[in-house]
Order: structure tokens, then C-alpha cells, then sequence
């Protein structure tokens, strides 16, 4: 449970509580139900397009489901080749190398 950050690294901690909240409270009820290696760069372009926040936002949102991606990537619960993020752009914001999902 994340609940006390700890006294060194509490940047990290505060970086990681903010993933989390935006797992659950934004990533979760949009996507939740979906199968990941399914969903389409065009449906994830669309979706953010549709929020009604701000171009950092949209970037932060993105980016944490690229690290979601990633991490799945790297527990082997997604094939390397997935690059839904990765092929996803929308105003505000870009893919970044830093983004890519495969190597």
C-alpha cells in the first residue's frame, strides 16, 4: 500500500503516487475492460483528443501508459513488438523515443 514516503527519494514517491492515481482514476475505467494488444493507436489518439485537459495532461496521461505497456513488456505479459503508444500522436504532445514500446 502506498501511504508514507519514504525520507530519501520522495520525488520518486511522489512520481509514483501520481501513476498510480492516474492508473486507477483514469487509465482503469477507460481501458480496463479492454485486451491490450487489441487497442488501436487511432482509438488512444481519439480518446485523448476527447479529453477536455490540458496538452500536459494529455502527455502525462500517455506516458503512463507507455510505462504500463512497457512494464508488461518486461514481465512478459506483452509480446515486445506491441507499439500502440508509441504510433499514437496527438496535438499537444508526441511520441518520444523515450515512449517506444518496442526495441
Amino acid at each position: 500500500m502506498l501511504t508514507d514516503a519514504p525520507a530519501q527519494g520522495e520525488a520518486h514517491w511522489l512520481i509514483l503516487q501520481l501513476y498510480v492515481q492516474i492508473v486507477n482514476d483514469v487509465l482503469v475505467p477507460r481501458w480496463g475492460t479492454q485486451v491490450a494488444v487489441r487497442i488501436k493507436p487511432k482509438q488512444i489518439k481519439s480518446w485523448l483528443k476527447s479529453l477536455s485537459v490540458e496538452p500536459g495532461t494529455r502527455d502525462k496521461y500517455k506516458t503512463v501508459m507507455g510505462t504500463v505497456y512497457t512494464f508488461a513488456q518486461s514481465e512478459g505479459l506483452l509480446p515486445l513488438a506491441s507499439s500502440t503508444i508509441q504510433c499514437t500522436t496527438s496535438q499537444g504532445f508526441h511520441a518520444r523515443p523515450s515512449m517506444r514500446l518496442s526495441r
